[in-house]
């Protein structure tokens, strides 16, 4: 039987609303432009507030052969030139803060540079980028943070050094303890919003403080879906907690191998049976599996 007519789960009648933490719910809700504008708006509260945004391509090839190409959640620009990445991240992966700066950094790389009427001089002008990331841990030796601005400062005089690459963390574990008075400020409508949606059975929380939400309860409500998304919907699902139970499991096996040796080649293997399964991108089974992109997309040629 195909997927397309398999049945559709008969827990899908038990809320509301689609999970906004899910790959599919996330890109629903925050791929509208309206959205993803109010939302940066609360966000970093910029001196002339975003009134559009353009979704751009979210994938960025390499500029050669042996590069890293990189796709995003969600990558918009809006209309002054600044670009932003959003990522909602579920689970805790090694070398986070690099995947973050390596993600910016490719945007960065890709903005060219501005040439003068003399041909031999380059001028180094770039655009902002700026990348959200949605967390749902706390960063590792760091403090737990609700949100976090992270920017480029001289130690000396705590001066900004430059302003062209910022980035966001909101670290969602944080809200859910927290209760509907604790929330004063807008960001924190949101990630209450986000991290209660699922249970909510009514109206969102603080649509009379934030309008908005009401196109996000019409985005997100399960009921207003088509067939074919509601199954969009849950094979997403399905192939997410395959996915995350089998990195588990995974890194169980490797860790009881306990040498340096047998952990290499239990991360192929691992990595050969999430290619074999169809389950994540090269991108998302190198960091399941620890093994370099290059050799997951060898094998994944191999194993065609």
């Amino acid at each position: 039987m195909n997927k397309k007519d398999l049945p559709l789960p008969t827990e899908g009648q038990t809320f509301r609303y689609i999970d906004p933490m899910s790959d599919y719910g996330f890109k629903m809700i925050f791929g509208d432009a309206e959205v993803m504008a109010d939302f940066l708006n609360d966000l970093i509260k910029p001196e002339s507030p975003i009134k559009r945004v353009e979704f751009l391509n979210k994938e960025m090839l390499p500029k050669n052969k042996s590069g890293h190409g990189v796709v995003y959640d969600l990558r918009c620009r809006t209309t002054n030139g600044d670009e932003f990445i959003v990522e909602m991240q579920k689970w805790r992966q090694s070398w986070f803060a690099d995947r973050m700066l390596y993600y910016m950094s490719q945007i960065i790389s890709s903005d060219g540079l501005s040439i003068t009427s003399d041909a031999d001089k380059r001028v180094y002008n770039l655009k902002n980028v700026y990348g959200v990331f949605l967390l749902d841990f706390h960063l590792k030796n760091l403090k737990p943070s609700p949100v976090r601005t992270i920017r480029l400062r001289v130690d000396e005089t705590g001066d900004p050094f430059s302003e062209k690459m910022c980035a966001y963390t909101i670290e969602l574990p944080y809200f859910r303890k927290k209760r509907l008075p604790d929330c004063r400020q807008n960001i924190e409508y949101w990630n209450y919003m986000i991290t209660h949606m699922q249970k909510t059975k009514g109206e969102l929380p603080f649509t009379d403080k934030k309008p908005i939400f009401k196109k996000v309860a019409k985005l997100a409500d399960y009921s207003n879906m088509s067939v074919e998304d509601k199954r969009k919907y849950w094979l997403s699902i399905e192939a997410e907690r395959t996915f995350y139970a089998y990195v588990d499991s995974a890194k169980e096996e490797g860790e009881a191998k306990g040498k340096a040796e047998g952990e290499t080649l239990a991360r192929i293997e691992n990595a050969k049976n999430l290619i074999a399964m169809g389950l994540g991108t090269d991108e998302q089974i190198s960091q399941a599996t620890g093994l370099p992109l290059s050799e997951v997309k060898a094998l994944r040629v191999a194993t065609k």
